[in-house]
């Protein structure tokens, strides 16, 4: 997503690198692609400008040094990126939530302990369910997460996409996932806009 640099690691490392002069051109096919925000836009390329590193955006045919109307083309550009993107998350949000109405499962249903039949249906998987109650029943006595990594594996149980390896973090979800009471939650998390 280009909806925000900070949390892009290639970005930002292209930018690290930029700063340490590796390269003096960055070629990107549009706007959008550099990033969806205008203000990060905007910065990124005058920050660019600074250390004489040129951004050419292709589809746009727009060249942040070379051009005297650059900036503004990639302000135009940047703010219809930013605008496309607020309408994406938009309609998205808005078929979710017609999804959740007509209770859509939602996920690739690989949930550990149960089969997914169909859009709209779990059924319990008996080999699994065991697994799923062998951790219940240890973390209940007392048993850490990464006790329960370890007993699972002791006892050649597999995790839901068929491995042998159990990660602490899988368990901890797996006890933490209210489907285990019987309930399906979307939208545990929130990003406002």
């Amino acid at each position: 997503t280009g909806t925000s640099t900070r949390k892009r690691k290639s970005f930002l490392q292209m930018m690290n690198d930029a700063t340490l002069g590796k390269f003096d051109l960055i070629i990107t096919r549009e706007v959008s692609r550099f990033a969806r925000n205008t203000v990060d836009t905007l910065q990124e390329t005058r920050k660019l400008k600074k250390i004489d590193v040129e951004v050419y955006f292709t589809d746009d045919n727009i060249w942040t040094i070379q051009d005297d109307d650059g900036e503004l083309k990639l302000t135009i550009m940047a703010t219809l990126a930013q605008n496309e993107s607020k309408k994406t998350s938009t309609r998205v949000k808005a078929g979710q939530k017609i999804s959740f109405q007509n209770g859509v499962i939602y996920g690739n249903g690989n949930v550990l302990g149960y089969d997914r039949i169909g859009k709209n249906q779990f059924v319990i998987n008996e080999e699994q369910g065991k697994t799923v109650q062998m951790m219940f029943d240890w973390y209940e006595s007392g048993q850490g997460v990464r006790s329960i990594c370890y007993l699972l594996e002791q006892n050649k149980r597999l995790t839901a996409t068929g491995l042998t390896h159990w990660d602490a973090g899988v368990v901890s979800r797996t006890i933490q996932n209210s489907i285990y009471c019987g309930i399906i939650e979307y939208r545990k998390q929130f990003v406002p806009d």
